[in-house]
């Protein structure tokens, strides 16, 4: 029989991720002037207890905590568990370029999910987080030569473009046991969203000069289907290694484009509007690339663990709406580890408590004035379980950096703060009859 709470949980669930996916086509997570660039800032898909150990998930396998980053993981949940799973993600970010500096603070919901057994041998799961984020507004300034009364004069030009919006999505998983060692699974994600894209050209200290403004609105939807498969055996002395790999095929999300461009020209009492371009809702595509990753995992004694992870997604041949984006293959490394005292202890909390620590490198899918952007960072935490049960309250920090001063781009100092909680409950209980 399911437990009453269990049937709150999974209601609660319902409610909050129906409330997000109403709101989450006008949430702004991003700050960074390169989200104006490909789909905007991807997100790191991994959560619980991954981003504190480097966002590895691809060959790591938990009983009680969900990995997303690798369906086949699924399977590896206890028979007999529910798990719930909602986590925040708050963060600062300093932007730096040759001439400027600013700082930026953010916090958003990061990700909603719920894990279940269905028999012995088959597990899923289903899920809401972020897939990518858009906020931007940028100034740019350069001399342009016009033509006033047949003379030729260099003039200060404004343009500034500003973006918000990205996209989420929505998955349902599932991961099998095929035999004593091996397991394998697969996510189908619903990418949904909008952006809001907008231009303005004007020439700031000249008067009775038009204004050109262009806003262009995206609706985005589509599916990606992900396939995991995990290996794992005993290598004696109480070591265990597993293995994984991962693929997300190759999948043209829908996009719907409306624009409207027009020109302002000031007058005396006002301003007359001269509509240039004006369309609503015509279908094209946007190509998401085949992305691969590959992993590992040691564990000693449910002590110690070590894991890697490697992925590559090519976005090179690219192009979105018809655009040239500065798009480049991607492909990164990631590395964690985690130390456990004694997992068994009943009167020492401190052992019971998981120590978490990583680091990540990757080559970023954006290649502006002929440099692929770099991201790298470290990260630690701690995963806190509660008395008497298996729900356990994970805390992650992140430090990174990406960007560079190189060739007039900007370069970004980042620290992240994840905060989740798993919980974790009996699914089924069995009556006893006196």
């Amino acid at each position: 029989m399911l437990k009453n709470h269990n049937v709150f949980f999974i209601v609660f669930f319902l409610i909050i991720a129906g409330g997000i996916s109403r709101v989450s086509y006008a949430q702004r997570s991003s700050n960074s002037p390169y989200s104006r660039y490909g789909v905007g800032d991807l997100h790191t898909a991994g959560f619980g207890e991954s981003p504190a150990l480097g966002n590895i998930g691809i060959g790591w396998r938990t009983k009680n905590q969900i990995n997303y980053l690798n369906p086949a993981a699924y399977s590896s949940q206890d028979t007999m568990t529910f798990l719930f799973d909602a986590g925040l993600t708050g963060g600062y970010t300093n932007y730096k370029s040759n001439e400027l500096e600013f700082s930026r603070y953010n916090m958003q919901i990061d990700h909603l999910a719920i894990s279940f057994p269905i028999t012995k041998w088959w597990a899923t799961s289903v899920g809401l987080l972020p897939y990518s984020s858009v906020g931007y507004n940028i100034l740019e300034q350069s001399n342009v030569i016009i033509n006033n009364n047949g003379e030729d004069r260099s003039v200060l030009t404004d343009y500034i473009y500003e973006g918000s919006g990205g996209l989420n999505r929505i998955y349902l998983g599932t991961g099998i046991k095929l035999g004593k060692y091996v397991s394998a699974g697969v996510n189908a994600s619903y990418i949904f969203g909008a952006q809001n894209i907008n231009s303005i050209t004007q020439l700031p200290f000249e008067e009775n000069h038009a204004q050109l403004v262009v806003e262009r609105d995206l609706i985005i939807n589509d599916f990606i289907i992900t396939s995991g498969i995990q290996a794992f055996t005993p290598l004696g002395n109480n070591i265990e290694l597993t293995v994984g790999a991962t693929i997300d095929l190759e999948t043209n999300l829908t996009a719907y484009e409306s624009v409207f461009s027009r020109t302002i020209i000031p007058v005396e009492n006002g301003a007359i509007t001269d509509t240039i371009q004006n369309y609503d809702s015509e279908e094209t595509d946007i190509t998401i690339p085949l992305k691969y990753g590959v992993g590992f995992s040691l564990s000693y004694k449910n002590m110690m663990r070590f894991g890697f992870d490697y992925t590559q997604q090519d976005w090179s041949k690219t192009r979105l709406f018809g655009s040239s984006d500065p798009l480049a293959a991607s492909q990164s490394v990631h590395f964690g580890a985690e130390y456990i005292p004694d997992v068994t202890s009943v009167r020492r909390y401190i052992d019971r408590v998981r120590f978490r620590a990583g680091a990540h490198y990757a080559d970023t899918y954006l290649q502006i004035k002929d440099e692929q952007l770099k991201d790298y960072g470290i990260s630690f935490g701690l995963g806190l379980p509660m008395k008497g049960n298996n729900t356990m309250f994970n805390i992650g920090f992140l430090l990174g950096k990406r960007g560079t001063l190189d060739q007039g781009l900007i370069e970004e100092t980042y620290g992240k703060v994840s905060l989740n909680i798993t919980f974790s409950d009996f699914w089924f209980f069995q009556r006893r009859i006196d």
